[in-house]
């Protein structure tokens, strides 16, 4: 089975516009309410979106979306759509290859912020990253955050400054959550 079908999520925005992505077949559909009908918008075929699914929308009601493909190396991607998700803008985030489960945050800029598992192999435990790009960087940028996590999210202060929450393998560690801010 694939983890893909029938995916949805749901995101409400500060000005109330209400969009749900879904997901079935690895095809992405992007749904707006205008007023008191759905709209729907579909996402490019390629790449096929796999795992990981994470969908924001930022301060302007653009909707942005993180996925792995459903391929042997799990590319990670970061689409951007227009307003209403009419056209998308899809990248791959810098060497994420193997990388499966996803979070998002968008910065007050309309930044990205990613983590995300990435494991160079299908017998060892994932590690944890974090992405980020800024207008100032036409490449992505990455670090370390912890190993053998499980389950993450983001957030940003009004500073920008992410705080990154995982769970921890508990016959590793002793803990069962860790919390973690990127040093750069």
């Amino acid at each position: 089975s694939n983890s893909a079908t029938d995916i949805k999520q749901i995101c409400v925005s500060a000005t109330s516009l209400v969009s749900v992505l879904s997901c079935y077949a690895f095809k992405v559909r992007y749904s707006y309410l205008n007023g008191t009908m759905w709209r729907h918008n579909q996402l490019p075929a390629k790449p096929p979106v796999g795992y990981g699914l994470s969908f924001v929308l930022d301060d302007k009601d653009i909707p942005h979306l993180t996925f792995t493909n459903n391929t042997f190396n799990n590319s990670l991607y970061y689409a951007k759509g227009s307003m209403y998700g009419v056209t998308w803008t899809i990248e791959t985030i810098g060497d994420a290859t193997r990388a499966s489960m996803t979070a998002l945050a968008i910065d007050n800029k309309g930044n990205p912020h990613v983590v995300y598992d990435y494991s160079t192999n299908d017998q060892d435990p994932a590690d944890h990253r974090y992405a980020w790009k800024d207008e100032d960087s036409a490449s992505w940028q990455t670090c370390f955050v912890h190993k053998y996590a499980m389950g993450h999210q983001i957030q940003l202060d009004t500073n920008q400054k992410p705080y990154i929450l995982l769970g921890v393998r508990p016959d590793m560690y002793d803990a069962s959550v860790v919390y973690a801010t990127p040093t750069f």
